[in-house]
């Protein structure tokens, strides 16, 4: 198992995703970043645990919800975007982005 490791900005952890929080695309009226929350702790520059999929990025989401629907351990990969304020709809902003997602 793999809980936790760092690569300078970029870090990688094994959990379970908790929420998927799902904006608006381009063709809403409230477009937006849609944003995950995991089972484990994170680095503390995501704000409130929270974890941004940028562009709402369908692949990304798909495995998102997918990982939440089956209650399915996930490798997550994220960055850390310094001065990143991506807005997780109603809950946080977070400096923090998903690079990839792995089901188990």
């Amino acid at each position: 198992m793999l809980p936790f490791c760092s690569y300078a900005d970029q870090n990688a952890l094994e959990t379970k995703i908790t929420e998927v929080l799902v904006n608006g695309a381009k063709d809403s009226a409230n477009q937006g970043t849609s944003c995950i929350f995991v089972s484990t702790p994170v680095n503390t520059a995501c704000e409130n645990g929270a974890i941004a999929i940028q562009n709402n990025n369908k692949e990304l989401l798909a495995s998102a919800l997918t990982a939440k629907a089956t209650n399915s351990t996930a490798w997550i990969y994220y960055d850390i975007v310094p001065g990143g304020a991506f807005h997780c709809p109603g809950r946080a902003m977070t400096s923090c982005s998903v690079i990839s997602i792995g089901i188990r």
